[in-house]
């Protein structure tokens, strides 16, 4: 969908892309009513496509006000969440962009700050690399 219209194949070339689920995500899927009037996943009560102007109106704000989470917080953001979120588990800029569709330039423009953070991580995959490395190294070394 875009702007209300269906969009074959989306926007772009690049908006077409499958995105990984979490297990967490997908038994959530799993608790989804099967719904036979529609092929859609989330359609609206009808089996039509949501109307996003009343699904903000009738879902968001209440979800929103209810975990009180701060105002404004669009639907967009959740965009920014998962981002934040691959980050903090390790995920690259580059698989990411991928994902999302975008480019790593974006992706660092936007959460630089974060993917910097994983330079520690970086540097302990490498120690633990060279630890394992040397580990092997001594068992050779013992076997002969």
């Amino acid at each position: 969908m875009s702007s209300g219209e269906v969009v074959d194949l989306g926007k772009t070339q690049r908006s077409r892309r499958q995105v990984p689920l979490s297990a967490r995500a997908l038994d959530a899927l799993d608790l989804l009513p099967a719904r036979l009037d529609t092929p859609l996943l989330f359609p609206a009560d009808r089996g039509g496509n949501i109307n996003l102007d009343n699904f903000r109106r009738r879902e968001w704000h209440p979800a929103i006000e209810a975990s009180g989470i701060p105002t404004p917080a669009r639907i967009y953001d959740l965009r920014s969440t998962f981002a934040s979120d691959a980050l903090a588990a390790g995920v690259g800029i580059h698989a990411l962009a991928r994902v999302m569709g975008t480019s790593t330039t974006m992706i660092e423009r936007h959460y630089g700050t974060l993917a910097r953070r994983r330079d520690g991580v970086i540097a302990g995959r490498l120690d633990a690399l060279d630890a394992e490395r040397d580990r092997a190294a001594q068992g050779d070394v013992a076997d002969v």
